[in-house]
């Protein structure tokens, strides 16, 4: 017969981080936790209370690389948004002064948005223009592929996708008591827990999960010590700007 109870439940709280920052620290554990070497254990994150003061343009996602001319006499030069929390029209409107700004009189540049399509056109009046995607964080909220190159045609470029405006639709919040049970196309990941977020800015996000997967721990005796990581969906670190996150971490031992 096989029998399942909660082990233990471990309140987490970034602002007790023994070291590191709050998306990224490890908490030292003042009593530490044994665990049965007969014994299987899993680990499940639960009340899950994220704070929404994160900005859907932040330094993960804010420059652009410009090339001016590359067929002809090429310019190549860079732009940096201040982060924020950004409107499409805002966004939109940001960026046309700074690449005008940059251009120093050769292109005046027009963003529009389809309202059809949800598709963004950078346009110039002068001449054609590259984006240069290495060092183009902005391509992914613009709609283009990341890391991508995309060249004007008649001095118009048009995204091939929709605008993302909301950077941070889930939030993964990794653990190194976790095994590896994470497949994705790039990589494999010790992930307790993705949290989807749906509540609006400045608010706090909970996530109760406690019908959600547990995840089988890797193999010790004990837990001392406890590291987390909070990541977006493209694997960037997750700024909170200054507001503590917290959850309980649910050990639960199985045997048979």
């Amino acid at each position: 017969m096989s029998l399942e109870k909660t082990h233990c439940i471990i309140e987490i709280d970034s602002a007790d981080r023994t070291k590191g920052e709050i998306n990224d620290f490890e908490i030292v554990l003042k009593h530490p936790v044994y665990l049965n070497r007969d014994r299987q254990y899993f680990v499940r994150f639960e009340n899950i209370r994220l704070p929404t003061s994160f900005y859907n343009i932040d330094k993960n996602y804010n420059t652009l690389k410009i090339t001016e001319d590359p067929s002809g006499s090429p310019t190549t030069w860079s732009i940096t948004i201040d982060e924020g929390n950004y409107t499409i029209n805002e966004l939109l409107v940001e960026l046309t002064g700074k690449l005008d700004d940059a251009s120093n009189g050769l292109n005046e540049y027009t963003l529009t948005i389809s309202d059809k399509t949800g598709k963004v056109t950078i346009s110039t009046n002068t001449t054609e223009f590259k984006i240069v995607g290495s060092d183009s964080s902005l391509n992914h909220p613009l709609g283009f592929e990341a890391n991508t190159d995309y060249t004007s045609t008649s001095t118009s470029l048009t995204s091939p996708n929709h605008i993302v405006m909301n950077t941070k639709r889930y939030i993964k919040i990794n653990s190194d008591i976790a095994s590896n049970n994470h497949y994705s196309r790039d990589l494999i990941e010790n992930i307790g827990c993705v949290v989807p977020i749906t509540e609006a800015r400045s608010t706090i996000q909970y996530y109760d999960n406690s019908t959600g997967y547990k995840s089988k721990m890797d193999n010790r005796h004990n837990i001392k010590h406890i590291g987390l990581y909070v990541r977006d969906s493209n694997n960037k670190k997750v700024d909170f700007n200054g507001v503590n996150w917290n959850c309980e971490l649910v050990i639960y031992e199985w045997r048979q």
